[in-house]
């Protein structure tokens, strides 16, 4: 699976491993980078929308989208331990700037149009939130990944 989304829970779920980094890197590669700015379209919408005024633009959902505040770029990694080499000490620390790299490339695809530095937060979980829960060390793809949660203004309420 590429990606997940969880509407209820504001987040949306991409692999570490769709998105190419190599063992103990947090460097994106080219095709990554292609990959992360197809992805950033979507997201954009509602961060536009947020930036200018909704009522004058069509593609924003009304008293919905103005309310993001931020996203937050979270990085998790499995639960193998991490040599430290590179100035990187654990999987935290990778976590952490693999969660920045994905923010930066984002945020410089869109930067000639939208100031974007103060809505994409980078946070680096390392092993400490898995999705699959292993006793003893293991390389779970599951775990790698990038997570996009929408922090709003305020609750999301909808009419019933």
């Amino acid at each position: 699976v590429i990606h997940k989304s969880n509407p209820k829970m504001g987040t949306i779920s991409i692999s570490s491993d769709f998105l190419g980094f190599s063992s103990g890197s947090h460097i994106l590669d080219t095709n990554s980078i292609q990959s992360l700015s197809k992805i950033s379209q979507s997201i954009m919408l509602p961060i536009t929308c947020s930036k200018t005024n909704a009522t004058k633009n069509q593609n924003c959902i009304n008293g919905l989208i103005p309310e993001i505040k931020e996203i937050y770029v979270e990085g998790h990694t499995d639960n193998l331990p991490f040599k430290a080499r590179n100035g990187i000490r654990d999987n935290l620390d990778l976590s952490l700037l693999r969660a920045a790299s994905v923010a930066n490339a984002i945020t410089d695809h869109h930067k000639a149009k939208y100031e974007l530095s103060d809505i994409f937060i980078p946070l680096g979980y390392g092993d400490t939130k898995p999705i699959i829960n292993y006793q003893e060390p293991k390389s779970e793809p599951k775990n790698r990944r990038i997570n996009f949660k929408v922090n709003l203004n305020k609750p999301w309420e909808h009419a019933n």
